[in-house]
């Protein structure tokens, strides 16, 4: 048997309260979009330390493992702030490698970097959570989970 998980990380807009729409990254640092998600709360992964497979939009994919500081169990907001963290970490890597990169010319999108991640086609904040799934066991590590990212 093969145990299919995906999770969500949604909010709603105030004209719009019976919708969910995907959160953006960035906007787990304002408090307004923090109070509008849906189920924040809620426990979503027992297990404190997981594993989170970041690989859009990045040429290079990188698996980052994360453990709640106080062992505890996982909230759909605790996870939307590892997710934050390691995309933060990752831009901030490919800039300090390779300085900041500009836009394609006359587009918004992200022009392509040669960092360590080779990040394309845009900005940290144009991505937005359409899942997290879990993925079959290679190993007896932590539980790896697979962004759904969309910009």
């Amino acid at each position: 048997m093969t145990l299919s998980l995906t999770i969500e990380i949604n909010r709603t807009y105030p004209d719009d309260p019976q919708t969910q729409y995907p959160v953006r990254v960035v906007e787990y640092d304002d408090p307004e979009v923090v109070a509008a998600g849906v189920g924040m709360d809620e426990v979503v992964i027992l297990a404190p330390t997981i594993r989170l497979m970041f690989d859009y939009p990045l040429s290079v994919s990188v698996t980052q493992t994360c453990t709640m500081p106080d062992q505890r169990s996982w909230t759909r907001k605790d996870l939307w702030g590892a997710i934050t963290d390691g995309y933060k970490k990752i831009y901030a890597e490919e800039d300090a490698a390779v300085g900041p990169t500009g836009a394609i010319p006359g587009m918004e999108n992200r022009a392509t970097s040669n960092g360590p991640y080779g990040i394309w086609g845009h900005s940290i904040d144009q991505l937005y959570i359409e899942g997290v799934t879990l993925q079959p066991a290679t190993d007896a590590g932590p539980l790896t989970f697979r962004l759904s990212m969309g910009s």
